[in-house]
């Protein structure tokens, strides 16, 4: 874990590897590590990573997904609403 700031915000940062098991491990252990008695409380967590698009989108595209799922759409997740409002005010100037 690395602790730093973005846009005045503190964070913590990891690499989770690929898969969502490795996402879930690494973040289950930050939560369980990263509580108000150690002094570093988790506020909110955000996963970046790549995944298929199924055609609607290409490499290097930036999508923001309302839901996911784990098994192959029986069922579905919702996202946090606030931090799904905040995601979608974004603009990011790429070079």
């Amino acid at each position: 874990y690395y602790r730093g700031s973005i846009a005045g915000k503190k964070v913590l940062v990891a690499m989770t590897r690929i898969g969502l098991v490795n996402a879930t491990t690494v973040t289950e252990a930050a939560l369980s590590r990263f509580t108000c008695a150690s002094g570093i409380s988790i506020g909110a967590v955000v996963f970046s990573g790549v995944a298929g698009g199924a055609g609607r989108t290409s490499v290097g595209d930036v999508a923001i997904p309302a839901q996911w799922t784990l098994d192959n759409g029986a069922t579905y997740q919702p996202v946090d609403p606030g931090m799904l409002a905040v995601a979608q005010t974004l603009t990011v100037q790429l070079s």
